[in-house]
């Protein structure tokens, strides 16, 4: 409303144009040594979010500022890993996978995760599909190494993706990790209605509403491979 650009930048900083001009806002303005951008976002109190790749800031108004750090969530990730990984992705590990067992295990509180098996459009995956021990050893080694995205949902919380999976930042600062199933994520959006998207290299995750159900839809870049048996 405003009539204000921000772009963002690799090389350590910000471009800002007001109509006709603009001024350039470099690491050092931060107290920062980089300031590699890769997202930047306004919130409905017009703060300025910028999500460089090893520390995110918010720019008020009033030039205050707030800068979060990779390390601060680095700490959340790793609790969480530490916590829930080895129990949540078991089901890649498993050759006798299915809807009903792990119906039965959830009913026995033996997995504390929803049903791998299930999809959120009432889907059910094939019993033994999900057996992947490839995927599970990648799964569970998967290393937090930059903020990738930022955005926010229609309560005001900032949403902050990352190679491995997306963080909430909520209005009192309290962070919590969400964890996708997947890898080397690229970008995260989250829609007025809370859908949260999330962009892999090869794969795009649709979440209804992640804070209430973590069942989510996927779609997968690559075709159904067709073959041909010429007799």
């Amino acid at each position: 409303k405003e009539q204000l650009l921000w772009i963002g930048t690799k090389e350590d900083g910000l471009y800002l144009y007001p109509l006709i001009n603009y001024s350039y806002h470099k690491a050092s303005d931060f107290n920062l040594p980089q300031l590699r951008v890769n997202d930047i976002h306004i919130d409905t109190l017009d703060n300025l979010w910028i999500a460089a790749e090893d520390v995110v800031i918010k720019k008020g108004n009033s030039g205050d500022r707030s800068i979060f750090t990779l390390q601060q969530f680095q700490a959340i990730f790793t609790n969480y890993v530490n916590k829930n990984f080895k129990d949540k992705y078991s089901y890649l590990n498993d050759p006798d996978g299915s809807y009903l067992k792990y119906q039965d295990l959830i009913a026995a509180k033996q997995y504390h995760f929803p049903n791998p098996y299930a999809r959120s459009n009432g889907k059910i995956l094939p019993p033994k599909s999900l057996y992947k021990p490839l995927k599970h050893d990648v799964l569970i080694h998967k290393k937090l190494q930059e903020f990738n995205s930022i955005s926010e949902d229609s309560k005001g919380n900032i949403w902050i993706g990352t190679n491995v999976g997306v963080f909430c930042l909520d209005q009192k600062n309290r962070i919590t990790y969400f964890d996708i199933e997947g890898n080397q994520f690229k970008d995260f959006y989250i829609d007025s209605r809370n859908n949260l998207y999330a962009a892999s290299w090869s794969d795009l995750f649709i979440y209804p509403d992640i804070n209430k159900e973590a069942s989510f839809n996927l779609f997968n870049y690559y075709p159904p491979i067709c073959l041909l048996v010429f007799i």
